[in-house]
């Protein structure tokens, strides 16, 4: 029929149309689906949870309406740990708080819901990470400890060092006393044998002060002698011969 053929060819550009908006929202989709983004899948909402722990980081979808129990059960299945766990989580300040009961969990999807990822960050703290860090906490404990040993030691090492230095030169102190000493000790012996010699030669010079004192009263006596000897015309050989006797003591 005239015509037909522009109905037919207006009715397959909508069909196109249409089938590129449905692309368009299914690829939405899939976009909030890789994204984890809170989404419905069928009637239950899930929310995107992002583990952290000594594994590295896993990536998981939980229900939003779960409890605590039911999120540590998909945690430890997801993770396959083999024991006891703890889970805590980040809140809107970044504190990392303990995941300890369902209004706990509620308040972490609460603050994830906030943010721009609209993720829940769960830190995962395994038995095994807790003796691992209560291992290394005691090495730590252990290395400082040794640390301390070593430092008492190089401190004790260092006190003996300064004593024996303290030692030594007390000892040289103590030589350089006797050695002073010793030197004082013969200063004064022969400060007292200087004071004896002179002492003796006091003496020696009183008693030739005497020895001369005396020979010129013997000169002055035999002069007189001689003199009056002349003065009577006698023989005066012998006091003459007393006379130079006298003078020779004085010399």
């Amino acid at each position: 029929a005239p015509g037909g053929g522009g109905e037919n060819e207006e009715e397959m550009v909508a069909m196109a149309t249409r089938l590129r908006e449905l692309e368009s929202q299914v690829g939405e989709f899939t976009r909030m689906l890789d994204d984890g983004e809170i989404m419905r899948v069928g009637k239950v909402r899930q929310v995107r949870i992002k583990c952290y722990g000594s594994f590295g980081r896993r990536l998981m979808l939980a229900p939003q309406q779960c409890t605590q129990e039911e999120l540590k059960e998909l945690v430890k299945n997801e993770l396959e740990i083999k024991g006891g766990f703890w889970l805590r989580y980040k809140d809107a300040d970044g504190d990392l708080l303990e995941l300890i009961s369902d209004a706990a969990l509620r308040s972490a999807i609460a603050d994830a819901i906030t943010r721009k990822d609209r993720t829940v960050l769960l830190d995962v703290f395994t038995v095994l990470d807790k003796e691992r860090g209560e291992a290394e906490e005691a090495q730590k404990q252990a290395d400082r400890e040794r640390q301390e040993m070593e430092d008492a030691e190089e401190a004790r090492r260092k006190e003996e060092e300064e004593a024996v230095a303290a030692e030594e030169a007390a000892e040289e102190a103590r030589r350089i006393a006797r050695e002073a000493l010793e030197a004082h000790s013969k200063e004064e012996k022969e400060a007292i044998e200087a004071e004896v010699h002179a002492e003796d030669l006091r003496k020696r010079r009183d008693a030739a002060a005497l020895a001369e004192q005396e020979a010129i009263r013997e000169i002055n006596a035999a002069v007189g002698a001689l003199e009056r000897k002349q003065a009577g015309g006698g023989d005066t050989s012998a006091e003459e011969a007393a006379v130079a006797a006298a003078q020779a003591k004085t010399l």
